[in-house]
């Protein structure tokens, strides 16, 4: 089978030769496939399958309308498949409005959909000045926890750090770097080309450490990582649930650790107390972190890379560096 990958920000003339010469699987990023429909380079005639991956992002957010654009360019006839691991109940309306004779198929209730085996904690940080503390206070102390108080205890393999911040987050990733963790920082805002060189790094274990924005939140499958930690609340709790669901996948353990102070953690119960048929037990991060929450081993293959990852920063597998 001939398979061609298709997205925003690499050069749409490789797009072009690639459907040139013949296509029978097209992945691609919304705006990138309607840009091939609209000008004609993609032929919708023969298409007779869309799946819409992500779709509780996809329909009903940014991307609806040139999702919406593509599914009207198909033919009529056409097999229409959509996924998630989170459904509200507005966007399966949506969804089915967008089909003909619909099928539902859950392989588990919302709300142990990739949470089941996660351990799921937060870490209370004490900020300097309190409430009166600067923004930037916080996100250095919140930092400083990370390092020290989770880092130090989970001897995780690879771990995704969350953030809202571009800014902050590559600056997360420096240092996080100079303290003997090898980051990579990915975000929206970055060239398409650094972000591929991003994930290409934790994929070849080059990296222990991918600091992101929620960008990486939603359909990445690193599956070295054993531990997410969130520097910030997240916006809602499909969006918490789809972060902590970078890990613990496909049957293996993982940890999920959110980094707050006391007003944030109100804000976090609230938040997930509120959520449609979400239910998670938050429980504080203990202070010795059994190595069965999220430990499991790797292949040979695997275990050589981490050797040599953590070997040349001189920092122990769950150390301080």
């Amino acid at each position: 089978m001939r398979v061609a990958c298709f997205l925003g920000g690499l050069p749409v003339a490789d797009d072009r030769a690639a459907l040139a010469s013949g296509c029978q699987l097209c992945v691609g990023t919304p705006g990138r496939v309607r840009q091939l429909l609209e000008e004609g380079s993609m032929a919708p005639g023969g298409i007779r399958t869309l799946v819409i991956d992500e779709a509780d992002a996809l329909v009903g957010g940014a991307f609806e309308h040139d999702v919406l654009f593509c599914h009207s360019m198909l033919p009529e006839r056409k097999q229409v498949m959509a996924f998630s691991a989170t459904y509200p109940s507005r966007t399966l309306a949506r969804i089915e409005t967008m089909t003909r004779s619909p099928q539902r198929v859950a392989m588990c209730s919302q709300n142990t959909a990739a949470l089941r085996a996660v351990r799921q904690h937060y870490l209370l940080v004490d900020v300097p000045g309190g409430e009166c503390a600067s923004p930037s206070d916080v996100a250095l102390a919140k930092e400083s926890a990370l390092r020290r108080r989770v880092f130090a205890s989970v001897a995780f393999h690879q771990a995704v750090v969350f953030c809202r911040s571009a800014g902050r987050g590559e600056a997360t990733a420096r240092r996080l770097t100079d303290a003997g963790y090898p980051a990579v920082f990915t975000a929206g805002t970055l060239p398409q080309k650094k972000r591929m060189d991003a994930m290409d790094a934790m994929r070849g274990f080059r990296a222990r450490v991918l600091v992101s924005t929620d960008l990486t939140a939603r359909g990445v499958d690193l599956e070295r990582v054993n531990l997410v930690t969130h520097l910030d609340v997240p916006r809602d709790a499909s969006t918490y649930a789809h972060r902590v669901g970078r890990t613990g996948r496909f049957g293996t353990a993982g940890l999920s650790v959110t980094l707050v102070t006391t007003a944030e953690l109100s804000r976090l119960r609230e938040l997930l107390a509120s959520a449609d048929g979400v239910d998670v037990a938050l429980e504080p991060l203990p202070e010795t972190v059994p190595a069965d929450w999220y430990d499991y081993e790797l292949d040979d293959d695997d275990a050589a890379k981490f050797d040599a990852v953590t070997s040349k920063t001189g920092a122990a597998p769950g150390g301080t560096g």
